[in-house]
């Protein structure tokens, strides 16, 4: 008998025919069977059976067509690996060995021990459920006899009947669940013998791929070689796994490179995979060939969905300073498949080239829409070096492309993209001016504060850089005079006139030195009332009050209708100690209209201290 599946590309005789029938399909159609059908245990059974029985000629008849070599015989090889499970590589507990378990089994074995599991949880399955009307049966009928048992006197013939009748049922019941965990453990033991038999299945994978790598006809050869080109992901791994078993040597760099790369993805262990991956590194590394590596190399590591692999071989491009390095670069870079992470690789290997290619392509990344890239584009500008050898003229003008579009940065809608933008302009001196125009001039808030965050970093005061951030004190944003106080002190500018130097103080807020200062920050203070953030409204509200500051009553009546409520009950305390009966009628006018319990009781408060206020005045 023929044990396997017909042979592709040949037509065979008509006695040859049974091959459609023979091991490798029945094992597929198992695979394909549902396992609560009630057909699937009898046809695993006669499958093992025949597995039995049939394996040693199918062994004999795989190592004939190894020996025979021809091509029909190398396709008929393929196709049988193609069915049957892979060969054991790993350690595998079997069933009878010690911490066995099906769990373990189905992650070693795939297929082999899923298919057996499956029906043996759909037999066990069975089980219980035609036996769960008889079990369920007898539990009711303890429970009915526990309570009849219950309810009898105490010492009385009814109750002990029905205690006795009640540990008949009770050992009934017993014997039912015994029997049925005997027969459920029975299916474990028939099952864990079918698995066993299965195993089998591995020895005729082994003894199939031994075969193929034992072909020593040419033309049986140049197939299997050939099969690394299929489109057949599954052919691609058997050819490997036989050049592998038969120690061929790769005769071309392409053979060589194509035979890693099937191990790297699809070799038998992890082991396996991570050496193939460490093989091809190192065959990339030792490349000088930068043709050969935009060619033959990038295009089949990506494929393969290999990235570090890949950003490898772009490593060494940039590494050679190609030409060929700089177009395969800017085709990544400007390609909406590529991965993001490589496309920063790209953007962080670029400054080592240092021509004026490298530098536009940065510039060009920093338009890219994924933040990722856009971050490794601005690292990179703040690293890169033109190389001396560029005239003096057109290195400035690049730099200054550079410098401009990083300060364009500073406005960009990803803060990390800002950050990183102000820290690279550390290494352009010349952008002073461009930053200090952009605090002035700047209508985004993001790029205002972000210049005045660059400013504070490695730059040397200059009377325009000094004049731009003092005029940023008075910023209707809170973070960009922040950003520029704490940029006038990194400088060593901090104000010494009395009126900037509270501007100064309200900017970094630091509201404790504000009050120490006390009423004479009072203007510094009152125009913050208003802020745009709430926190800052909050905070400066509670300090005119604790300062006492009668020049800010106007804007705390004002803030008595405030969005915040916090800031509403904190206007009504700050009045409330102020004492100025000048805001009664603003705390009375906003009273009535007042929704919180709580800003309503600071109103009040205010209310009763200023109107006792106003009656010792008068």
């Amino acid at each position: 008998m023929w044990p396997f599946g017909r042979k592709k590309k040949e037509k065979l005789p008509e006695p040859k025919a049974v091959r459609r029938l023979g091991l490798a399909e029945q094992w597929q159609v198992l695979q394909l069977k549902e396992p609560d059908r009630r057909d699937a245990a009898p046809a695993l059974a006669e499958f093992c059976a025949r597995l039995e029985r049939e394996a040693p000629a199918a062994i004999e008849e795989l190592k004939t067509a190894g020996r025979s070599g021809l091509p029909a015989d190398v396709d008929f090889l393929f196709d049988v690996l193609k069915k049957l499970p892979r060969p054991i590589r790993a350690e595998v507990r079997l069933p009878g060995a010690e911490g066995f378990s099906w769990e373990a089994a189905e992650s070693a074995l795939g297929e082999v021990a899923r298919v057996p599991s499956a029906i043996r949880i759909a037999e066990q399955k069975r089980l219980r459920d035609s036996r769960s009307g008889h079990i369920s049966g007898l539990e009711r009928r303890c429970l009915t006899l526990a309570r009849k048992a219950g309810a009898e006197p105490t010492g009385s013939d009814a109750r002990r009947r029905a205690q006795a009748e009640l540990e008949e049922a009770r050992r009934e019941l017993a014997a039912a669940q015994a029997e049925e965990a005997e027969e459920l453990r029975a299916i474990d033991r028939e099952y864990e013998a079918r698995l066993k038999g299965l195993l089998r299945l591995h020895e005729l994978s082994a003894a199939t791929l031994a075969a193929l790598a034992a072909v020593e006809t040419g033309e049986g050869l140049r197939l299997i070689i050939e099969a690394m080109h299929s489109t057949d992901p599954a052919e691609r791994t058997i050819a490997a796994r036989a050049l592998q078993a038969r120690n061929w040597q790769p005769e071309t760099v392409r053979q060589k490179l194509e035979l890693l790369l099937i191990q790297a993805r699809a070799g038998d262990t992890e082991a396996d995979r991570e050496q193939a991956v460490g093989v091809l590194r190192k065959l990339i590394e030792a490349n000088p060939n930068a043709e050969e590596l935009v060619k033959e190399f990038e295009p089949a590591i990506a494929a393969e969905g290999l990235t570090d692999l890949q950003a490898a071989v772009l490593d060494r491009l940039i590494s050679l300073h190609s030409e060929n390095a700089l177009d395969r670069l800017q085709q990544v870079l400007e390609s909406a498949l590529e991965p993001p992470d490589l496309k920063a690789r790209v953007c962080a290997s670029l400054p080592d080239i240092g021509t004026p290619p490298a530098l536009q392509l940065l510039i060009r990344a920093m338009d890219d829409i994924e933040t990722e890239v856009r971050v490794a584009a601005a690292v990179a500008l703040g690293r890169i070096r033109l190389a001396d050898s560029q005239e003096p003229s057109a290195r400035s003008n690049l730099r200054q492309e550079a410098r401009e579009r990083l300060v364009f940065a500073l406005r960009d809608g990803d803060v990390d993209v800002r950050q990183v933008a102000a820290e690279s302009l550390r290494r352009y001196p010349e952008a002073a001016g461009l930053l200090a125009r952009t605090i002035r001039e700047e209508r985004n808030p993001n790029a205002r504060e972000f210049a005045a965050i660059a400013l504070s970093q490695d730059f040397s005061p200059d009377d325009e850089t000094t004049a731009a951030l003092a005029s940023a004190l008075t910023d209707e944003v809170s973070a960009v005079r922040r950003a520029a106080a704490d940029a006038l002190a990194n400088q060593g500018r901090i104000p010494d006139q009395p009126d900037q130097w509270l501007l100064f103080l309200a900017a970094r807020e630091d509201w404790a030195e504000l009050r120490r200062i006390g009423a004479p920050a009072a203007p510094a203070l009152v125009r913050l009332v208003a802020d745009q953030d709430t926190r800052v409204r909050l905070a400066v509200v509670e300090l005119l009050g604790r300062i006492k500051a009668r020049d800010g009553v106007r804007e705390l009546c004002i803030a008595l209708s405030d969005s915040s409520q916090d800031v509403r009950a904190a206007a009504a305390n700050a009045l409330r100690l102020i004492e100025d009966p000048a805001a009664l009628p603003a705390l009375r006018t906003a009273l009535p209209k007042e929704g919180f319990r709580d800003v309503r009781a600071e109103m009040e408060r205010a209310i009763r201290r200023l109107s006792a206020h106003e009656t010792r005045d008068s």
